[in-house]
C-alpha cells in the first residue's frame, strides 16, 4: 500500500559494493492517507511519468494509479540503463506531433492505438540493444509488461486476473 511515484535514475543511490537504495520519498503515497500531493495528476517528474498521466487519464483505482505508476517507472529505469533515456521520452519521440501529449486534444482511449504502435517500435529497438541473448527475451518481456501502455493491463500476465496481485513484483524478482 505504499507507492514511490518518482522512481528515476537520480533517485537511486549506489554505494560501495554495488549496493543501491531508492531515495527521495517526497512524493510517496500510502493507501488510505492523503498527503498534500495526493491530488496531483503527476506526483513525480513528468519526463518519466507513465503516458496515461500525460494524456490526462487518472485511473480511479488506487493500486492501478499508484502501484501501476511504480511498475512503469521501474521498467523505464531498465530501459534507461540500456539507452540513457526514459521509455516515456522514447515513445513520445516515435509519435507524430499531433499525437504527442501537448498536442493531443482527444481522449486517452483514442490515442491508445498510436501509443501502442510507438511502444512496439521502442520495445523492438530496446530488445536489439541487449547484446546478451540469454537475457534478451526475459528482459524485453519484463519491460513490455511493466511499461504496458494501458494501466489496466500493466503487470505480469498471470497476475492480471486479480486486482490484489496485478502489481506484485514477485514474478519479476524470480525472472
Amino acid at each position: 500500500g505504499i507507492a514511490h511515484q518518482d522512481l528515476k535514475p537520480s533517485n537511486v543511490l549506489v554505494f560501495e559494493g554495488n549496493i543501491s537504495k531508492v531515495a527521495d520519498l517526497g512524493r510517496a503515497a500510502h493507501k488510505g492517507y492523503n498527503p498534500p500531493h495526493e491530488n496531483f495528476r503527476i506526483a513525480g517528474d513528468p519526463s518519466y511519468a507513465p503516458l496515461e498521466l500525460l494524456y490526462g487519464y487518472v485511473d480511479p483505482e488506487w493500486n492501478r494509479r499508484r502501484l501501476g505508476c511504480d511498475m512503469y517507472l521501474l521498467g523505464s529505469m531498465v530501459v534507461f540503463f540500456f539507452t540513457g533515456l526514459s521509455i516515456t521520452s522514447l515513445i513520445i519521440s516515435e509519435m507524430l506531433l499531433e499525437h504527442r501529449p501537448k498536442s493531443w486534444s482527444g481522449s486517452f482511449e483514442d490515442v491508445l492505438p498510436y501509443l501502442r504502435d510507438a511502444f512496439g517500435r521502442v520495445i523492438d529497438d530496446f530488445s536489439n540493444k541487449i547484446e546478451n541473448v540469454e537475457i534478451r527475451t526475459d528482459l524485453t518481456n519484463t519491460v513490455r509488461e511493466l511499461c504496458e501502455i494501458d494501466p489496466r493491463r500493466r503487470g505480469h500476465p498471470k497476475n492480471l486476473k486479480s486486482a490484489s496481485t496485478q502489481h506484485s513484483l514477485e514474478r519479476y524478482v524470480t525472472r
